[in-house]
């Protein structure tokens, strides 16, 4: 599930009043299709928007089961690190993107005031990215399409997020998990199991994901396209940068 509108994407925002009422309603919606005595883990990257989005999808589960009179067991929400935000290099290491921008922006507010000519080559891509944003264009469409020397690629993010099922299916065995991050990582993942790119998940909007009995494959459903994909293991996975 993609987070509840942010108050920014130029730090590590928290959610505004609707993106808590928003993610409250999912959360209360989810609650609908809970069996009794059902085991739910809440999962979610550690950002600030992320964790309130679990926290308040959590809240509207347990609203919305003692509305039907139904229990469950439903885990309170906890940061993984497999449901980050994909990352940017800089001198300081790799950061969420969104993280970076207030590194970016003093910087470059610095190297114009001093008329440098060069820029090191992490901030021209950053730069390209949020330009890209801020002209109305769709910066994760050329995050998924355009080679970027200093950006996690979209294909490492899918990787992730499989390490991250696997360890949630080892730990949770015949549990439901409901995970809140960000729309980048959830549309590479989209991407890859449609063929396709299917559009940028709006606020809350989820991409459902039933691993089948044996856990080697499993149905990707999305905007109304449900696709079989064979599960990477992770012994099977290359590794290109050996």
């Amino acid at each position: 599930i993609r987070h509840g509108i942010t108050q920014g994407y130029q730090t590590d925002s928290g959610l505004t009043p609707m993106g808590g009422w928003q993610s409250h309603q999912r959360g209360h919606s989810l609650s609908k299709s809970v069996r009794p005595g059902q085991k739910v883990r809440i999962v979610c990257a550690d950002t600030s928007r992320a964790r309130q989005t679990a926290d308040q999808i959590y809240r509207g589960m347990t609203d919305g089961l003692a509305q039907w009179g139904r229990e469950a067991d439903i885990s309170k929400p906890e940061p993984i690190p497999e449901l980050r935000n994909f990352q940017v290099w800089t001198p300081d290491g790799p950061r969420d993107v969104t993280s970076a921008f207030r590194q970016y922006q003093a910087l470059m507010e610095k190297l114009e005031r001093m008329a440098v000519g060069d820029r090191p080559r992490w901030l021209v891509e950053i730069d390209r990215f949020y330009r890209n944003q801020l002209g109305g264009a769709d910066p994760i469409y050329m995050w998924l399409t355009i080679p970027l020397m200093y950006f996690e690629p979209p294909q490492s993010c899918v990787r992730r997020f499989w390490r991250g099922f696997h360890r949630l299916m080892a730990e949770s065995p015949d549990t439901r998990i409901i995970a809140a991050t960000h729309s980048g990582p959830i549309r590479a993942f989209a991407t890859w199991a449609h063929g396709y790119d299917p559009g940028e998940p709006v606020n809350t909007e989820e991409v459902v994901v039933r691993v089948k009995h044996g856990g080697r494959t499993a149905t990707v459903s999305y905007r109304n396209r449900v696709t079989e994909v064979n599960i990477p293991q992770e012994d099977e996975i290359p590794r290109w940068d050996a």
